[in-house]
């Protein structure tokens, strides 16, 4: 742990502007601790959620055989959605070469990363209203974003991808693949100002040991 710990950040600042989506770097070797994930998720779990309804589920997989499976529905979902129907898309700019390697790097290695965490919510909105699915999304995205920061606070880097959302029959919610980062650079933040306030943390939160399940 000693040198996960000297790589976590300082302050909060640090986790803000430095937690960035972990794919060429993640230490695919080293084992993550379950404790530690499903501390991080009791952290993520105090986002807000839209009428504190707290819907959701997080599938934590860290079973070798269940993460070959979802590795290829992952992959089963990048090449359909390469090979989609792009007619009445507007012409995409120009790519990213170095985003595109890491992108594959991490389709091509995900079987190996210790955990995947995939939150869910109770139904698929696809023939509802652009409110009724904003508010849903926006429900469970701070969530995973608190996981995140959480996991870096900690010297464990991430990385947040919906690809495996365009597998009709397959994985439906967004893996957030973790593991030990073994490196960080920092980033530029945008800062604004805020009231102060002084809250307590939320007690009445459902989540680790009912809405977590591990697949091993």
């Amino acid at each position: 742990m000693t040198d996960a710990a000297d790589r976590a950040p300082r302050d909060i600042d640090e986790v803000l502007t430095t937690t960035r989506a972990v794919r060429r770097r993640l230490d695919l070797d080293r084992p993550v601790e379950r404790a530690v994930v499903e501390e991080c998720l009791r952290l993520a779990l105090q986002a807000p959620n839209g009428s504190n309804g707290q819907d959701w589920s997080w599938v934590l997989v860290d079973d070798p055989a269940t993460k070959r499976a979802l590795a290829e529905l992952y992959r089963a979902g990048m090449r359909d959605h390469s090979a989609r129907d792009r007619s009445a898309e507007a012409a995409p700019g120009p790519s990213d070469p170095r985003m595109s390697a890491s992108v594959l790097h991490l389709a091509e290695h995900l079987e190996q990363v210790p955990v995947l965490c995939i939150p869910t919510i109770g139904r698929r909105y696809g023939d509802t209203t652009t409110f009724q699915q904003a508010s849903k999304w926006g429900s469970i995205l701070p969530a995973v974003w608190s996981l995140m920061l959480a996991l870096r606070s900690r010297g464990l880097g991430s990385a947040w991808t919906t690809m495996g959302s365009t597998t009709g029959s397959g994985m439906r919610p967004e893996p957030s693949a973790c593991s030990r980062d073994s490196r960080y650079s920092s980033g530029s933040p945008m800062p604004d100002w805020n009231a102060a306030a002084v809250w307590s943390p939320e007690t009445n939160v459902s989540g680790v040991g009912t809405a977590i399940g591990w697949c091993s």
